[in-house]
């Protein structure tokens, strides 16, 4: 059965190249129709980039109504995308995700991250050149923060984070400098 996504250009250009690229591979798409056409103003968010949760929300707010497993989201220009994919492991009886790629440009998209147990909140650098993400692995039970190449690697983790520690990693967000 073909992936079912929400997909959100968050007023930028990016539903013009992804979503027919998404059909093209199989997965079926459905769109936030108020920010699915460009808008400089960008009406609907205080800013445009899929880093800040809140713009996030229409896109959750479709996924749950339309039942989709993930929820993407391009950053104004477009060219690339990261994005969660979850499954349910039977035996463990426990949600796994993992994190993937898609270059709009037409490659289909490439698992970038294991999901041995839980890979999530991808954030591209400023520059494109890495990705940052929080992860579950192996016998921890708290996220870290995991940095990897934009054209993959493993990844480097940052943190070494004890269970019950007063403070988790999240809401991941890259340094303008």
């Amino acid at each position: 059965q073909a992936p079912k996504i929400v997909f959100t250009p968050i007023h930028g250009t990016g539903a013009v190249a992804a979503v027919p690229s998404l059909w093209e591979h199989g997965v079926q798409v459905a769109t936030v129709d108020e920010q699915n056409k460009p808008d400089p103003n960008f009406r609907t968010v205080a800013s445009p980039n899929p880093e800040n949760p809140e713009a996030l929300e229409h896109g959750i707010a479709v996924a749950r109504k339309t039942k989709a497993t993930a929820v993407l989201a391009s950053d104004p220009d477009g060219d690339r995308i990261a994005f969660v994919a979850s499954r349910m492991d039977r035996d463990s009886d426990e949600y796994r995700s993992s994190i993937w790629v898609v270059d709009v440009a037409g490659e289909a998209p490439r698992q970038f991250t294991s999901g041995e147990r839980r890979d999530r909140s991808p954030r591209w650098s400023p520059d494109g050149r890495w990705l940052a993400f929080t992860s579950v692995r192996g016998e921890d039970d708290e996220a870290q923060l995991y940095l990897m190449a934009a054209d993959g690697g493993v990844g480097q983790r940052l943190t070494g984070l004890e269970l019950g520690a007063p403070f988790g990693v999240g809401g991941l967000v890259w340094a303008p400098d």
